[in-house]
């Protein structure tokens, strides 16, 4: 089962995937989710 930010992850890298001109490296999307979480807060 996923937590809240494991969804939240999903989400940015199924939007990423649909925008193939949004290509970032797995250590780029995970300093995005951060920032996004921290963001929300």
């Amino acid at each position: 089962m996923l937590n809240a930010d494991g969804i939240h992850r999903r989400v940015l890298d199924e939007v990423l995937d649909d925008h193939a001109s949004l290509k970032l490296l797995v250590s780029e999307r995970d300093e995005l989710n951060q920032i996004l979480h921290r963001m929300r807060t």
